[in-house]
């Protein structure tokens, strides 16, 4: 999943359409110029950056994921607790709480993949960043 993420953002720089675009000018038999293999290294370091945003970004889904996964655990232990019978006299300050914490979960969730997207956006805005002043 890494790999085929990685390949789709590399795929959509502007730099490897350009290359795409000289390679299918080229003739078949044709040996590479000397410009474009000086242009490895640069090649490289493009790969690797796209890689590791790609690496950072399963990672985040996969955290958030988990992170679903304890959710739904949590709430399916609420819900558990919830059909046993309450006393009447706290019943009102047990359902507030049960109501409380049926919610928890789902909230920390969110917040969760909140921050996981934004460190996300971050990284891929200093991958950038990085990009440009690399130019």
């Amino acid at each position: 999943m890494v790999f085929a993420e990685a390949r789709r953002r590399h795929q959509e720089r502007p730099a490897f359409q350009q290359r795409l675009a000289e390679q299918q000018t080229q003739d078949a038999g044709e040996k590479p110029s000397l410009w474009r293999l000086k242009l490895a290294p640069e090649i490289l370091r493009e790969v690797l950056q796209d890689v590791s945003a790609a690496h950072k970004t399963c990672s985040a889904v996969d955290a958030g994921l988990k992170a679903m996964q304890d959710a739904c655990e949590a709430r399916k232990k609420i819900k558990e607790e919830q059909a046993t019978p309450s006393k009447k006299s706290s019943q009102q300050s047990d359902s507030f709480r049960m109501k409380v914490k049926q919610h928890m979960p789902g909230l920390s969730a969110l917040g969760f993949f909140n921050q996981q997207f934004l460190d996300a956006k971050s990284n891929e805005e200093w991958t950038r960043l990085m990009f440009i002043a690399e130019e």
